[in-house]
């Protein structure tokens, strides 16, 4: 049996629209993925062709946010290694700078001591003969005003570690600071025979 179209009843109909079921005829019909569509559902018909042209679109976007995400860790990435370690070599330039000024400062504050008191600390005093009368006639201190302390109340560097105390063969003094690291590598012995100092280890005679 033949079917009319709905729209052309004296042609004959090719197929069925799949939304409204009508049958229409060839010049009616619109074939879209495999089926039929009326032109009064067509419009509705094109939603789902938009939607299988736009198939491919959803991985498209996803590769192009995972390569976003790489691009901006490779950029994160150089910035670390070009900027970060010139940072920390920044802070440890100026930290190495503030605890020259620091054992400048004990330094100083030494040489204070020997005018008023004839002598250098001896060392059994330490350094807080700076700090308190050790029972020396001429002492006008306290020499430091500000000084660092440590956790046992010694008088530190500005990496918080007691400064080291000496006096080499010709009884100059010696002022040691282990450092960044907060580490002696110094044998005070060995640097009271003139061999120098270890590590990263800061060393100030005050002559």
């Amino acid at each position: 049996m033949a079917y009319r179209c709905l729209n052309h009843p004296e042609r004959d109909a090719i197929g069925i629209c799949v939304k409204c079921r009508k049958y229409i005829c060839a010049e009616c019909a619109t074939r879209i993925s495999g089926v039929n569509y009326c032109a009064d559902c067509l419009p509705r018909g094109g939603d789902g062709q938009n939607k299988q042209s736009q198939s491919w679109e959803k991985p498209v976007a996803v590769l192009l946010a995972i390569l976003s995400l790489l691009i901006c860790s490779l950029i994160i990435g150089v910035f670390a290694v070009l900027f970060i370690p010139k940072a920390s070599s920044s802070v440890s330039a100026e930290q190495w700078e503030r605890n020259d000024e620091c054992m400048e400062a004990v330094a100083g504050a030494l040489l204070m001591f020997r005018r008023d008191c004839g002598r250098f600390p001896a060392v059994g005093e330490g350094l807080g003969a700076l700090l308190v009368n050790c029972g020396c006639a001429g002492w006008n201190g306290p020499y430091l005003k500000n000084p660092n302390f440590d956790s046992w109340g010694e008088i530190a560097d500005v990496y918080g570690t007691s400064l080291e105390y000496g006096l080499d063969g010709q009884g100059v003094p010696m002022i040691v600071s282990a450092g960044l690291d907060r580490e002696f590598q110094t044998n005070m012995d060995a640097l009271s025979e003139g061999r120098g100092e270890g590590g990263d280890d800061a060393v100030f005679w005050v002559k």
